[in-house]
């Protein structure tokens, strides 16, 4: 089973954690977003756990999909990888 977090809740962050949620073998372990009300409504809506720190997500996941404006990435990829968590941005 491989744990997949989801950081960002907007238009991309929200269809990637749908799709994310129904896969086999996958489980959703938690979204992300500085907007907490965000991160609440998309985890209450497909059952996992919201966090408005991304920091706060890394240490239970194997990978993440960076799903933020691009001008936001650099530091959560960074922050990532040196935790050792696969990145998809």
């Amino acid at each position: 089973m491989l744990n997949i977090g989801i950081i960002g809740c907007g238009g991309i962050g929200t269809h990637h954690a749908k799709v994310v949620s129904e896969m086999r073998d996958v489980a959703l372990v938690g979204v992300a977003d500085p907007i907490k009300e965000k991160a609440d409504k998309l985890a209450n809506d497909l059952f996992t756990t919201s966090f408005a720190d991304y920091r706060d997500l890394i240490p239970y996941v194997d990978a993440v999909m960076v799903c933020t404006p691009p001008y936001e990435r650099a530091d959560i990829v960074v922050d990532c990888a040196l935790a050792g968590v696969q990145i998809f941005v």
